[in-house]
């Protein structure tokens, strides 16, 4: 009786252990995976920023050439500037 319960109890505290193990090894590749996941996503994020802001740099300097064309083209109408310089 005694040996079967000390067997008993062997086989409670190894599988406990086992559990415990199971849930260790578990949450250490959980939060691999998600630093994993995480870094992922931040170079992802990072790359469309940056592919964001330099198109919108891009159109930033196409808006501001065209106003400096459409002033260029609208000071050298000198009929023009003549009629607002007279009124």
């Amino acid at each position: 009786m005694q040996l079967e319960a000390e067997c008993r109890n062997y086989d409670n505290q190894d599988r406990k252990e086992m559990d415990e193990n199971y849930n260790f090894k578990m949450t250490l590749d959980k939060g691999s995976t998600f630093g994993t996941l995480g870094l992922d996503r931040y170079e992802r994020d990072e790359k469309l920023i940056k592919d964001l802001r330099a198109k919108k740099t891009e159109e930033r300097d196409k808006c501001v050439l065209d106003r400096e064309a459409a002033k260029t083209a609208y000071m050298g109408m000198a009929d023009l500037q003549t009629l607002i310089t007279e009124a």
